[in-house]
């Protein structure tokens, strides 16, 4: 059993056994609890280790922490469902409706919500976000601008972003930002107020499952191309489409995705899913592709490793490289040219920001 299949059986499952979890050698739990904290899974993990016998669990010392976490994370959903209530609400009264993006949405899907970790508040506005901003601005919240996309500010203490787009439709990347313009175009026109449907929290509410469904794919193929994947995406996909087995028409969704050229893409995450996390996929499912199943497994074991060695340029040719083999498996045949100049010029506006802070007079 490779270590990439431990990982999985790790992090799924009802009930493992202590072979599913060791390959039946010893548990390095230390590793393990560092790299489920990297792979934004410690809290799900928590929950297989505790159907573990006693004895074979880990040492207190690090059991301790590990609840520890599991305690501050629920903390964390407990305040994030306060934070999103109160913003939905002061929205509502200024005629501005709120839709809550991923976190809050994926989470409620999970046995157990906090087990699903999140981070900053994603939210759509139905076209209002200007108004949003300016609102918000009005009660002596700093806006900031941090991309086209969306901008982002803190309420009660979390970071919100508001998005203009739902997708990154004004990347560099032609083909990339055509594909996304394309996305964008299909989930708003399948999401209104009357068929998105509540969130259960406060007056917000969240993508209707067609137009979700098609989000995930996308958000999920953004993550790929740029920073990688990491276990906790590829059990939001197995739990979202889980749930929505019965109730997705998939038949639909196949066309759409072929029709924006990410079947392929949604094929291969369906067939990884089914190999390592017990999925049967109900879409898209195509037979396993070794060389893709190891390129999946290889953006998931490099997903925020840290390297302790930087070298100029290396890190931009990294990304040309990998979006290039990207296109290549998901997209159909890609040229150098497409990726070379947007490389350069985010390597160059990355190089000027450095000088810019190195030469900056301290106060």
């Amino acid at each position: 059993m490779s270590n990439d299949d431990k990982v999985a059986q790790r992090l799924s499952g009802p009930a493992p056994d202590r072979a599913q979890l060791t390959g039946g050698g010893p548990v390095d739990w230390d590793s393990l609890f560092a790299l489920s904290a990297r792979q934004g899974t410690l809290l799900l993990t928590w929950a297989g280790v505790g159907h573990l016998p006693p004895d074979e669990q880990p040492e207190r010392r690090l059991k301790l922490r590990w609840v520890a976490n599991v305690v501050k994370g629920s903390e964390r959903h407990v305040r994030r469902q306060e934070v999103v209530s109160a913003l939905s609400a002061m929205f509502s009264e200024a005629g501005i409706d709120t839709l809550v993006l991923k976190g809050l949405s994926l989470s409620r899907l999970y046995a157990v919500p906090y087990f699903r970790e999140g981070g900053d508040i994603d939210v759509w506005l139905f076209g209002d976000s200007h108004k949003a901003d300016h609102l918000v601005a009005t009660r002596g919240v700093a806006v900031q601008h941090p991309s086209p996309k969306h901008s982002a500010f803190v309420f009660e203490g979390a970071t919100v972003e508001n998005h203009r787009t739902l997708f990154d439709t004004a990347l560099p990347f032609v083909r990339e930002a055509a594909l996304y313009r394309h996305l964008e175009r299909m989930v708003t026109s399948l999401t209104t107020l009357r068929t998105a449907p509540p969130l259960g929290v406060g007056t917000a509410r969240e993508l209707p499952p067609p137009a979700a469904a098609l989000f995930l794919v996308g958000h999920t193929f953004r993550h790929f191309c740029e920073e990688g994947v990491n276990a906790r995406q590829m059990c939001d996909w197995v739990v979202f489409f889980r749930h929505h087995a019965t109730t997705l028409d998939h038949h639909i969704l196949e066309y759409r995705l072929r029709e924006l050229g990410l079947d392929r893409f949604a094929g291969a995450i369906n067939s990884w899913c089914a190999a390592h996390l017990g999925f049967t996929p109900t879409f898209s499912a195509a037979a396993g592709d070794p060389q893709s199943d190891r390129l999946i497994t290889r953006m998931i074991e490099r997903y925020r490793r840290t390297s302790h060695v930087h070298i100029p340029v290396a890190g931009s040719l990294c990304h040309l490289l990998r979006r290039r083999r990207i296109y290549d498996t998901y997209l159909g045949k890609s040229r150098f040219s497409e990726f070379l100049g947007p490389e350069l010029r985010r390597y160059f506006a990355w190089l000027a920001g450095r000088l810019r802070s190195a030469f900056r007079p301290s106060m």
